[in-house]
């Protein structure tokens, strides 16, 4: 379209190329490329509607989780200890992961919301049912409980680590402690913070066992001392209590 910055002179100049560029607009050359460019936008829509509809939560009979997600017209997928990976869309409907060799499929095909979510190996096939994000967060937290009690003395030396860090620093902002205890930390960390630097780098921690009050006992061992301590976590694994002692 001319800009309407043309004098007077040219305004019936103007007024006929407006006309033939409307009548160009009606022929059957350009009713075809429109008619085309349509089709694709529609295509391409449908397109991102189908990946939209793959996204979701998988989950296998091991219970491990498989994410699928869409960026930009393209469909991601990430499993657990693994980079996301963009699939590669292959030529009937499913899709290809270059980092496991192997071929992703959808089923059922026929539906737009698949259920289930098939990893083809060529040694085997494992199968994923799409889950809601509300039953994989309950999953992952029964999972933590069920690993917690495998191995008690993971979480409590995970917070005992936080803990010292945060006493000898002089900031416990990021120790998973519960109210009562957070006060507490934070009123003897100026007390304590002189002393735990002197004794310098933590350079070992050893899990003593249970003790009869729910607490566990680590002996933390310094460059210049070794101390006892035992831990008590709440059900969401913060620290309730925490008392020390010198050891050898």
């Amino acid at each position: 379209m001319l800009r309407r910055i043309l004098g007077a002179g040219l305004l019936a100049t103007w007024a006929c190329a407006t006309a033939l560029t409307a009548l160009a607009d009606t022929s059957p050359a350009s009713a075809s490329a429109s008619s085309r460019e349509e089709s694709s936008d529609a295509a391409h829509g449908s397109q991102n509607e189908r990946l939209d509809a793959l996204a979701g939560c998988y989950e296998s009979p091991e219970r491990a989780v498989a994410i699928v997600s869409t960026d930009s017209g393209r469909l991601l997928l990430h499993l657990p200890a693994k980079a996301s990976e963009t699939l590669t869309t292959l030529p009937n409907g499913t899709f290809a992961s270059q980092s496991l060799n192997a071929k992703i499929e959808f089923v059922p095909a026929t539906v737009l919301r698949p259920s289930q979510l098939l990893l083809v190996r060529p040694d085997a096939v494992v199968s994923y049912q799409r889950v809601t994000p509300d039953h994989v967060a309950k999953a992952e937290a029964s999972r933590d409980q069920e690993c917690r009690r495998a191995n008690p003395a993971r979480a409590e030396e995970k917070a005992l680590r936080l803990l010292l860090a945060g006493l000898a620093s002089g900031n416990v902002d990021h120790v998973p402690a519960s109210g009562n205890f957070e006060r507490a930390a934070r009123q003897q960390a100026p007390f304590v913070q002189r002393g735990l630097q002197a004794m310098g780098a933590i350079r070992k921690m050893e899990y003593l066992g249970p003790m009869e009050d729910r607490q566990l006992l680590y002996r933390v061992r310094y460059d210049h001392d070794s101390i006892l301590w035992s831990i008590e976590l709440d059900s969401q694994l913060r620290i309730v209590n925490a008392v020390s002692q010198t050891g050898k």
